[in-house]
């Protein structure tokens, strides 16, 4: 009876596993799609720079004066 169970658990967690790689693990593309989009992009290093720098909240630094810091 706990032969025949686990091989019912085994085999519903087997068909659910391969339900899910193939709905979810991966995507078919044609490589030629893969390389026409590749070759149509333009990496535009200062846009890209500029877009990394514009989502990055400023760093405000308050000096302190050396005289006014505990020894």
């Amino acid at each position: 009876m706990k032969q025949k169970t686990i091989t019912i658990i085994v085999a519903i967690s087997t068909l659910l596993f391969l339900l899910l790689v193939g709905r979810y693990g991966f995507t078919v593309v044609k490589i030629e799609d893969v390389e026409k989009a590749a070759q149509s992009e333009v990496f535009d290093p200062i846009a890209y720079v500029d877009g990394i720098w514009d989502d990055q909240p400023l760093i405000k630094v308050r000096l302190i004066s050396p005289r006014f810091c505990p020894k």
